[in-house]
């Protein structure tokens, strides 16, 4: 899948506790390898962060999707999040128009031959995630979702059980790049270069972050929504 121009990790917040980096699409959370580069490897290391900053991920989301990751400073910080997971909310732009907010209970497993997460009626583990309408534009809705219950792999999965996949999601649905003339009847290319895709990649955002601190106070971090996304929902949203 083609990949947007890259852009650099940046910091979102950070203090004694923990560090959370607005991602682009195009990273991995982790070190980086032949595909894709590591977040800990781009971020700048400006103070308070060092050279041997140890980067620990509290939470996972797929190099594709951008948006705020949270990591602990050390590993008592790392240790606080395992007993106490932050709040993830994540924005979406799926297929189709969603006609109501709903919560999707599905169990989910892991279907090794397909290399993927899956949900099924009969098997895997229990999982909700709780989906929200935030705004219908041409041919999709974008909407924001939260793990209630289960892993966050589940997101992909179960929004394509409900027959709205992501917009763009090779592995629960389209692989295509998506085009303003697939929804702009009155579109007419240009003579000089091929139409260029609105967003062509994973259409999701980890919007914000929710926690409390090992030191017990709350905090909430936000992060912008990346400019693919933001011109598609500008782009889609004036044809609505």
């Amino acid at each position: 899948m083609s990949r947007p121009r890259r852009q650099r990790p940046t910091v979102l917040h950070v203090d004694t506790d923990v560090l959370v980096i607005d991602k682009p699409s195009g990273y991995l959370v982790g070190t980086g390898n032949a595909d894709y580069p590591g977040v800990p490897d781009e971020v700048p290391r400006t103070p308070p962060l060092t050279d041997e900053e140890p980067f620990h991920p509290v939470q996972r989301i797929d190099p594709d999707a951008s948006g705020a990751v949270l990591y602990a400073r050390h590993p008592d910080a790392r240790r606080h999040f395992e007993q106490h997971p932050p709040r993830i909310l994540y924005e979406v732009l799926v297929e189709g128009f969603l006609e109501a907010d709903q919560d999707i209970e599905l169990p989910i497993f892991f279907d090794k031959r397909r290399g993927r997460f899956e949900c099924s009626t009969r098997r895997g583990n229990p999982a909700c995630t709780r989906v929200t309408v935030l705004e219908r534009v041409a041919g999709n809705t974008w909407c924001r979702c939260e793990v209630l219950a289960g892993r966050h792999d589940q997101i992909r999965p179960h929004l394509a059980a409900i027959a709205h996949p992501l917009a763009i999601d090779p592995q629960h649905g389209n692989v295509s790049p998506l085009l303003l003339s697939r929804f702009k009847s009155s579109y007419r290319p240009s003579r000089r270069h091929e139409e260029r895709p609105l967003v062509a990649r994973l259409t999701m955002h980890v919007a914000a972050i929710e926690m409390t601190c090992p030191g017990g106070e709350p905090l909430q971090v936000t992060a912008p929504l990346a400019r693919d996304l933001r011109t598609t929902l500008n782009q889609l949203g004036r044809l609505t």
